[in-house]
């Protein structure tokens, strides 16, 4: 493994406080730390929907937000 694969394993298997460390850290993988916690978010909603057998009505969904991501949005709150 390269020293990116690390990063990036290490940033799938981090719990919120880490990864966002590591998104601060590593400026230069914010974008594909973004599509990391994108894809999560769209996997774990299918398997929810999956297991629920949940009906979607479109333009009633609300917008659903991992913490990492609010976490996030939150410190660059604060930096802006």
């Amino acid at each position: 493994m390269n020293y990116l694969d690390n990063v990036f394993a290490d940033f799938k298997d981090a719990d919120n406080q880490q990864r966002l460390g590591l998104y601060l850290h590593h400026r230069d993988l914010r974008s594909d730390f973004d599509k990391i916690e994108h894809e999560e978010l769209i996997s774990e909603k299918a398997e929810k929907t999956d297991s629920q057998n949940v009906e979607h009505i479109p333009g009633n969904t609300v917008r659903q937000q991992s913490p990492f991501m609010k976490m996030k949005r939150w410190c660059f709150s604060i930096l802006s």
